[in-house]
């Protein structure tokens, strides 16, 4: 479904259930973000700031991604970081991070994506809706 992981990061907030979201929550966000361009500005960005070296930690890649579709109203916006490494075949081993608290501010403004995330917020300000820290990692090739 479209909006699966919407769906399973709002229900573990109000559930208030501790640790992690769920391996299929994460396995749906690595498969919508590894192709995104955002995780592809990532890393461009990262192996730039390497300056020619083979190799790059902990670079934050993208400040404040504004991601797509069902992570948009998940995620929203979130900071990627990547390590990579150069193979000797030009190919980059890249290990992505992406974490953040699953909270809402309150916005401005009209639309239903303002009217959903105000709806989260006035959970979330009468303790209805729990705010929890979140992180998925994950490796993948990178070709220049």
């Amino acid at each position: 479904m479209y909006w699966d992981v919407s769906k399973d990061m709002f229900n573990k907030a109000l559930s208030g259930s501790p640790g992690n979201i769920s391996k299929s929550t994460q396995k749906q966000i690595i498969q919508q973000t590894k192709s995104s361009p955002q995780v592809n500005t990532a890393i461009k960005n990262c192996i730039t700031q390497s300056n020619g070296a083979n190799s790059f930690s902990n670079c934050l890649g993208y400040d404040d991604a504004e991601l797509q579709g069902d992570l948009y109203y998940s995620i929203q916006h979130i900071d990627i970081y990547a390590d990579g490494k150069r193979g000797s075949n030009g190919v980059w081993d890249i290990t992505i991070h992406m974490e953040d608290e699953y909270d809402f501010e309150p916005r401005r403004g009209h639309g239903f994506a303002i009217l959903v995330n105000n709806f989260g917020y006035y959970l979330q300000e009468h303790e209805l809706l729990h705010t929890y820290h979140w992180s998925v990692s994950y490796k993948m090739k990178y070709k220049e």
